[in-house]
């Protein structure tokens, strides 16, 4: 099975669970968001777990940037 974000399935599911902005309990259809921008740095502080309503309002410029920067998988939520 391939790996995603070079991350084993396990570390991947984990990652995955719920949806890192507040007060948002999504647990499904979670998408991991590189806080750099640089799509090759998988390390686990670079990655934070977004439901996709929320990774597409980031990307929009709906929610800033600034706001996950003090985030990380292994954090607390925002």
């Amino acid at each position: 099975m391939k790996k995603k974000f070079k991350l084993s399935l396990e570390e991947y599911n984990v990652l995955t669970q719920i949806c890192c902005v507040e007060g948002c309990y999504w647990k499904w259809c979670i998408n991991l968001h590189h806080l750099d921008g640089d799509k090759n740095n998988n390390s686990l502080d670079n990655l934070v777990p977004l439901c996709f309503n929320h990774h597409i309002l980031l990307h929009g410029a709906a929610i800033k940037f600034e706001e996950l920067e003090n985030y990380s998988a292994g954090g607390d939520k925002l």
